[in-house]
């Protein structure tokens, strides 16, 4: 298994940005279908700890850490590719320490938590009511229903602010690749036009 993972390794190194990009999306798929429910769950009480922890880029002792989070989960995390322990009862961020960091990542997090999840939640329902027909109504989607809300969901986000900044930050944090923002896979033009 080693030398599988060495290859990849070395392909990855020379690889272009979009071998790149399809390697990371073939790897993640292949993860995704290991992960077991209670993996998912714990993986995002993962991200909750590590915003909350690595501030810093320098490494953290065990106390520091535990006293800014109010428990010590830091092994959990290591063991999960999150952090890494640099040191006995120390640990440091890698990648994906400072990925989860990032405003647009935290922002990307809580839109899917707080706004996202409840429309996910609703679709089957709602589908069934709307007897899987395309929806033509802006004032009567899935939106409007998960959240019991009458009129078009950016006047939802207006009345609720906190969703709008996630929702602003998520989108502003993807904008340093460009190539992989939702607008230039989705067919707006064509769906624009009816």
């Amino acid at each position: 298994m080693e030398a599988i993972f060495d290859n990849l390794s070395q392909m990855a190194s020379s690889a272009d940005a979009k071998t790149k990009r399809a390697l990371i999306a073939k790897l993640h798929s292949l993860a995704d279908s290991l992960d077991t429910s209670s993996m998912l769950t714990a993986n995002r009480l993962a991200s909750c700890i590590i915003r909350d922890s690595f501030a810093s880029e320098a490494p953290l002792s065990v106390e520091e850490i535990a006293k800014s989070t109010g428990g010590r989960l830091l092994r959990y995390l290591s063991s999960h590719g999150a952090i890494k322990e640099s040191g006995k009862d120390e640990f440091t961020c890698i990648n994906v320490t400072r990925n989860l960091v990032a405003t647009g990542s935290q922002a990307g997090i809580c839109h899917n938590f707080e706004t996202i999840r409840p429309q996910f939640q609703e679709l089957p329902g709602f589908l069934r009511r709307a007897k899987y027909q395309d929806i033509t109504d802006s004032s009567h989607t899935v939106m409007q229903a998960a959240f019991h809300f009458e009129g078009k969901a950016f006047d939802w986000m207006g009345e609720h602010p906190e969703n709008l900044t996630y929702f602003n930050d998520y989108m502003a944090g993807r904008r340093h690749n460009v190539n992989d923002m939702w607008l230039s896979v989705y067919p707006v033009e064509a769906e624009v036009k009816g």
